[in-house]
């Protein structure tokens, strides 16, 4: 019977996940059919949203253990989807002012995009919801 009561929310939650997982990757898709123009380096210089973008890396660390102080240890899983929801969305966060720092940087560079669709993503694997562990 607990088991039903656990994947009705579980579900939703993977639900959830895959839809913001790949809306990251939606942004990707817009800007390289949006930029003719768009290059891949690494930049000697930064511009102001640029270091903003990198800089938001950090925000994994934070998820992260958002996730092991919190996700991880409740049991219930309805108490954990706000949790969850939040990671996923400071995640979406880094991809999408990656995008605009593409957009509106000079030079239309892609790596910024890149290191932070990686970072997000790799984010998003750290928190994929899981059944709780069981106690003995």
């Amino acid at each position: 019977m607990e088991s039903r009561n656990l994947a009705a929310p579980l579900m939703t939650l993977k639900i959830l996940w895959v839809a913001l997982t790949f809306s990251n990757l939606i942004y990707g898709y817009v800007l390289t059919t949006l930029g003719a123009g768009m290059r891949f380096f690494v930049p000697q210089s930064y511009q102001p949203l640029d270091a903003l973008a990198l800089g938001l890396g950090a925000l994994l660390f934070v998820t992260y253990a958002l996730h092991e102080k919190k996700i991880a240890l409740e049991e219930n899983v309805t108490k954990r989807f706000p949790f969850y929801v939040i990671c996923w969305a400071l995640h979406e966060s880094l991809v999408v002012v990656a995008f605009a720092a593409v957009l509106t940087s000079p030079d239309k560079n892609l790596f910024i995009y890149a290191v932070n669709l990686i970072l997000a993503l790799f984010g998003n694997i750290l928190t994929f919801p899981r059944a709780p562990q069981l106690r003995r």
